[in-house]
């Protein structure tokens, strides 16, 4: 097996796919001819680089985010604004059965 292909063959640690994006802007090289030189695939490099910027998903998640609201103190209120200029303030301990026939009803118009 020669030596570009090497690389391809075992997993890189986070240093070295670092090394990487530091030395492809560097190469003068599009992403695309510095991968197939180094014996990488376009798809891991963009992957990797995107996942150790913070900015990809971690091994395992699909896109979903888990988002925590804070609780809804007694003076907390929600404005719903509907197709059509209509505006609902909704407050704290509204009556959800009521809300309900509102929304039906404003789902109608």
């Amino acid at each position: 097996m020669d030596g570009m292909h090497d690389v391809a063959e075992r997993r890189l640690t986070a240093a070295e796919w670092e090394k990487h994006f530091e030395e492809q802007p560097a190469s003068g090289k599009r992403v695309n001819a510095y991968c197939r030189e180094q014996g990488l695939t376009t798809h891991k490099f963009y992957y990797w680089r995107a996942r150790l910027r913070g900015r990809g998903p971690e091994p395992g998640r699909r896109g979903f985010v888990e988002c925590r609201m804070p609780e809804a103190s007694l003076s907390s209120t929600v404005v719903l604004e509907c197709r059509g200029g209509y505006r609902l303030h909704i407050g704290a301990g509204f009556d959800e059965g009521t809300l309900k026939r509102v929304l039906g009803v404003l789902a109608g118009c």
